[in-house]
Parts: C-alpha cells; structure tokens; sequence
C-alpha cells in the first residue's frame, strides 16, 4: 500500500505499473490511518509521516535525500544527530535512518529485512510505544519538536 498526496498518484501510478503486484495507491486520510496500523514494516521519508507511522507503532525506515548542495547548507544548523522526528523525540535510534548518500536501495532493502525480524519489531514497538507516550503525555506537535530539538 502507497499513502500518497493527491499530486503525487498518478506519478506511482506509472512508476508502479509494470510490477508483478501493484500497489494500492491511495490518498485518503482513513485508508492511509488502517494502513499504518495493519503494515508490518514501512519504509517513509523523513516528515510528520514518521510521528504517525510511531503513533500506529509500525516499525519504519526513514530516508530523505536532497540536492548535494542543499545537504551541504542545512548539516551546520542541524542540533541534534537525528532528522526522523520521533529519534529526535527520543534522542536515538528508534526508527533507522538512511541520508543522502546512504539512501541506496540495497540499504533500504536491508534495512526493512532487519527490522521485519520477530525480535527486532518487538523491540521497536516497544521504542514506538514509548515515542507514543511521550507525544501524547506531553502534547507535542511536529511544530513543537522542531522547536524544541531542532532550536529553530
């Protein structure tokens, strides 16, 4: 299942529909919702998408990939080593990260055949848990980490 925005289905469309098993591309809100909670694994690029995909405790991996001179300006004013919103929530690890150069498919491949592992998702539902708790004790928004954390 692809959850999508509405400028971007018809781009998966045609990238995805050669393959042995197209996917469901969807863009509603809901079915986006039961897909989070009923995946096993997913694979997200680094946005709110992640605090969501936490919140349904859906072991993910995150990967964002930019310009290398987009790369170059935004590394300095980072503060914190993390760029997945709920790692940076929990200063560390939670959902795997894979960043420019080490977005490759090979990695990301194996990274979601880690973390598909029966004692690696229960350790991360546990972190994802946790990451749940913590957002909704406190009420943090995805605005409010950015503050936070993020120092901007």
């Amino acid at each position: 299942i692809l959850p999508t925005l509405p400028h971007w289905k018809a781009h998966l469309q045609e990238k995805t529909h050669y393959w042995p098993y197209p996917p469901i591309i969807t863009t509603s809100s809901a079915e986006k919702g039961l897909a989070f909670y009923a995946a096993s694994a997913a694979l997200a690029v680094s946005g709110t998408v992640t605090l969501e995909l936490a919140c349904a405790r859906t072991p993910t991996v995150v990967t964002y990939r930019t310009d290398s001179v987009s790369a170059f300006l935004i590394r300095p004013l980072l503060r914190t080593p993390f760029i997945a919103l709920p790692n940076i929530v929990m200063q560390k690890s939670v959902m795997p990260e894979f960043l420019q150069e080490k977005c490759t498919p090979i990695l990301l491949a194996n990274a979601i055949r880690e973390i598909l592992l029966p004692k690696r998702q229960e350790e991360i539902k546990r972190m994802l848990g946790e990451v749940r708790e913590k957002i909704h004790s406190q009420g943090i928004t995805a605005a409010d980490i950015v503050e936070r954390y993020l120092g901007f």
